[in-house]
C-alpha cells in the first residue's frame, strides 16, 4: 500500500489532486474526429470494394440466362437428333412389291414405287404413317391410326383399306370398318367410308364418295390393274413402276384409257394398251417410244 504526506498542494504527499483524477484518462486514446466529408468518402470506400468482392447481379443474371439458354439449346438438338434418328423409311423399287410390319403388327403392301415412313420414337403416342405411292393397310385395334398423303389425311381405328396417292391425287378404298378421309383443300367435313365405298381427291375435283369393284381394288397385289377411264399418263407411269423401264409418249396429253394390263409380259401389256388406242411404240432397251 502507498502513503502519501501532504504538502503545499495536499495534505498527502504525491500527485497533486488534479493530477489523481485524470491520470486513468491520459491512458484513454480517444478516436480521431474526421469531418463529414471525410466520412461520407470512407464509408464509399467501403462500400466500393464490397463491389468488388461480389459480381454485378445484372452480370450475374446474364450468365445464368446465357447457361439456360445453352441448356436449352442442347436438349432441343439431342431431342431432334433423336426424332429423326428414329425415323423409319422403307421404298419398294420398281418391278417388286413387298411387305412391312410396323411396331404394333399392323399390315402395310406396298405397290412399286411406293414410299412409306414412320417414326419409332413417336409411335407408341400416335400411330402415324405417311404414304406416297400406293399401299393396301390390314391396321390392328388400338388407338387412332393416321395416314398422312399429300391431298388428305385418313385416319382408322382398325380396319383394311387401300391408299392410292400420286401426282397429287388420292383414293382412298375401304375393305372393313370405317375410314375417315380429311381433304387438305375442301374445308369440309371428313368423309366416313363404309366396306365398298370410295372416294378420290385431288386438286381439280370436290371428293364424293361412290362404291368400287372390291376385287379390282387390291388387284395390284396379284399383278393386275385395271383402270376406268383413267389418264393415259397415269396409266403409262404404272406400266413404268410395274416393269422398270422409261417412256416417252409422243402424242396427245388429254387421252384416257379403259382396261387392264399385268406385269407379268411387257409387250403384251404394251399392246393391251396401244392396239386400242391405235398407238405405236418401239422399245430401245429399257427405253419405250409411243407415237
Amino acid at each position: 500500500m502507498r502513503l502519501f504526506r501532504k504538502n503545499k498542494k495536499d495534505e498527502f504527499t504525491g500527485a497533486a489532486p488534479e493530477e489523481t483524477i485524470l491520470f486513468p484518462l491520459k491512458r484513454i486514446e480517444f478516436p480521431y474526429k474526421k469531418t463529414k466529408e471525410e466520412a461520407w468518402k470512407a464509408l464509399l470506400e467501403k462500400i466500393e470494394s464490397q463491389r468488388e468482392l461480389q459480381p454485378h447481379s445484372f452480370f450475374m443474371e446474364w450468365k445464368y440466362r446465357a447457361v439456360a439458354a445453352v441448356i436449352a439449346v442442347l436438349v432441343a438438338s439431342v431431342s431432334w437428333l433423336a426424332y429423326h434418328a428414329c425415323n423409319e423409311t422403307v421404298f419398294c423399287p420398281y418391278a417388286r412389291q413387298m411387305s412391312v410390319r410396323l411396331p404394333d403388327q399392323s399390315l402395310v403392301s406396298l405397290n412399286a414405287g411406293t414410299r412409306l415412313s414412320y417414326n419409332k420414337l413417336t409411335w407408341k403416342f400416335h400411330r402415324t404413317v405417311a404414304v406416297e405411292g400406293e399401299a393396301f393397310l390390314i391396321v390392328q385395334k388400338g388407338r387412332r391410326f393416321t395416314v398422312k398423303t399429300s391431298e388428305a389425311e385418313i385416319a382408322v381405328l382398325g380396319t383394311s383399306f387401300n391408299v392410292f396417292a400420286r401426282s397429287g391425287r388420292v383414293r382412298v378404298n375401304c375393305y372393313t370398318g370405317r375410314v375417315l378421309v380429311t381433304p387438305r383443300k375442301y374445308h369440309t367435313e371428313a368423309l366416313v367410308l363404309t366396306p365398298g365405298k370410295e372416294t378420290v381427291v385431288s386438286k381439280d375435283e370436290k371428293p364424293a364418295i361412290s362404291a368400287f369393284d372390291a376385287e379390282r381394288g387390291v388387284a395390284w397385289q396379284k399383278g393386275e390393274f385395271y383402270f376406268n377411264h383413267e389418264p393415259l399418263s397415269m396409266v403409262l407411269q404404272e406400266v413404268e413402276r410395274q416393269y422398270n423401264v422409261h417412256i416417252e409418249y409422243r402424242g396427245v396429253s388429254t387421252r384416257f384409257y379403259t382396261g387392264y394390263f399385268t406385269n407379268r409380259n411387257l409387250t403384251e401389256t404394251l399392246d393391251l394398251i396401244c392396239i386400242p388406242m391405235n398407238l405405236h411404240y418401239q422399245m430401245k432397251g429399257k427405253t419405250i417410244i409411243i407415237n
